[in-house]
């Protein structure tokens, strides 16, 4: 039940942090030199997605729910509720590593320097062993 609990939390949290960010992430990078909040400058395949990721985590909220009412877990429930979460996740991370990317080409075409890469990678690295070390 516990696990309910924490995802009927922790989904519209989910759902907060990507309705916030959409604001700031959906448009692309040039967008934000002139400033305009024109819907053209939008990223449509970012907007498709969210409203995805959006409807499933409102049925991983409502199974989550429907969980904690029955008191007792049941396998397609589960399924929903992880599906929901881990739509939100992705939901949540995609728009920044998308940013990023863009950010990443424009530094590249402008001439930046290419050791960033290498830098990027090696942080990666490093952080992964750090969690894999932490949870084994």
């Amino acid at each position: 039940m516990e696990f309910y609990a924490t995802a009927a939390q922790v989904i519209p949290v989910l759902f907060l942090a990507m309705a916030f960010e959409s604001r700031m992430l959906f448009r692309r990078p040039d967008s934000y030199i002139d400033d305009t909040d024109d819907p053209a400058t939008w990223n449509g395949t970012q907007i498709v997605v969210v409203i995805f990721v959006t409807i499933l985590m409102a049925i991983a909220e409502f199974a989550a729910l429907v969980g904690l009412f029955r008191g007792k877990q049941v396998g397609l429930v589960n399924g929903l509720v992880w599906l929901g979460l881990t739509a939100g996740l992705i939901g949540v991370i995609m728009p920044v590593v998308s940013f990023q990317v863009e950010l990443l080409k424009q530094h590249l075409k402008s001439g930046g320097v290419r050791w960033v890469l290498v830098f990027v990678f090696v942080a990666m690295v490093i952080l992964s062993f750090n969690v894999v070390d932490a949870f084994g």
